[in-house]
């Protein structure tokens, strides 16, 4: 395997991040998403990183009340206790740039879940996902992953 598949974005003096998100919200059907582009500027005449990625969820809530905004937190509200949501959602991040020499590797992300609002604080989640990881330099084979994931989460 080639040790210089590894490398990382070493000596960097500033980095530049662009990240815009959107969040709509009608009835009970939902979007969020967000892209960004970020790029590591680096000492010593080192070529400068360059990384970008995004993720979109479509959400809908099959049993409960519509959706709504929490201004406090910036996003959707956290759907009323005995709410069911399925979410759809993707993510892609590409973290490999040849030309600075750095190959972390393109992700795609693809996810659909079952949330179960118990009460304000939990939430049962079922959640299935397909990840594939490639690029990452030579000597190094592409990976992919089936994950089934059952949990309670604790919101606050």
């Amino acid at each position: 395997m080639n040790c210089e598949s590894f490398k990382i974005a070493t000596d960097v003096k500033n980095i530049f991040k662009f990240t815009p998100e959107l969040i709509l919200a009608k009835g009970r059907f939902a979007f969020e998403g967000q892209y960004f582009y970020a790029i590591a500027y680096r000492k010593y005449d080192l070529k400068a990183f360059h990384g970008q990625g995004a993720y979109g969820f479509l959400r809908a809530i099959v049993k409960g009340n519509d959706y709504g905004y929490s201004a406090f937190d910036g996003c959707l509200a956290t759907p009323a206790p005995k709410s069911m949501e399925l979410v759809l959602g993707n993510n892609f991040s590409d973290v490999t740039d040849s030309k600075a020499g750095i190959y972390g590797g393109i992700s795609n992300n693809a996810s659909l879940t079952f949330n179960y609002y118990i009460n304000k604080y939990l939430v049962w989640r079922v959640n299935y996902s397909y990840t594939q990881v490639r690029n990452q330099g030579a000597g190094v084979p592409d990976h992919h992953a089936n994950i089934f994931q059952i949990r309670i989460q604790i919101v606050f």
